[in-house]
């Protein structure tokens, strides 16, 4: 592997390095997004197949099932919960897209955010909007950077470090954007669904 590194290094001055790593990282990405996507198509279908077997219909059922049609392992109390409201199903995705904003304790039963700032709208709205600048500078350094290095003549190895930070840079924006949504979104899906308030803020220990 080295040699080939550097035998890529060589021809002409490192140059073409770069493009073949741009290369690689967009099929991983492609072969990523597909396997999400048959992944998904594999859940739902394994969905139907348990929701049909009526006479396995216990707990652990329940929550496998639900696992497979939200992608999160929700506590059957909350799943029996949600499912006596007018829109079920609808009200266990948006709970599971936004549970790791909260937790069930075991001993008490009682749902508690899991710190006590998100407790607060005005402070996830802050939050939300922290996530989504990190999200604008990380996107926009990284654009930058990758400019810089595409227009000049800058080769070698040092080449592939700055472009490690452009791809370390990418990943970064990506998870604010993420954080951005799960706040934005889930506050008000949990208090919606199951009325998590200021009063269920006591911090995780």
């Amino acid at each position: 592997m080295d040699g080939i590194v550097n035998r890529l290094m060589d021809l002409h001055g490192g140059q073409l390095l770069v493009p073949l790593v741009l290369c690689v990282l967009l099929v991983l990405i492609f072969k990523g997004l597909s396997g999400m996507n048959q992944s998904r198509g594999s859940a739902r279908r394994e969905f139907l197949e348990l929701f049909q077997e009526i006479e396995k219909k216990d707990d652990l059922w329940l929550s496998v099932a639900v696992r497979h049609h939200s992608g999160a392992y929700l506590p059957v109390s909350i799943i029996r919960r949600l499912s006596k409201l007018d829109q079920p199903a609808r009200a266990i995705m948006e709970v599971a897209d936004a549970w790791p904003l909260i937790d069930l304790d075991d001993v008490t039963g009682e749902l508690r955010w899991r710190k006590p700032k998100y407790a607060d709208p005005a402070t996830r709205r802050l939050l939300s909007r922290a996530f989504l600048t990190g999200y604008f500078v990380s996107a926009l350094a990284a654009a930058m950077l990758g400019y810089i290095l595409v227009v000049s003549q800058i080769g070698g190895r040092i080449a592939f470090v700055y472009w490690l930070w452009v791809a370390i840079g990418g990943t970064i924006a990506l998870w604010c954007l993420h954080r951005s949504k799960l706040i934005h979104d889930g506050g008000p899906a949990l208090e919606r669904w199951l009325g998590m308030g200021q009063s269920s803020s006591r911090e995780e220990p």
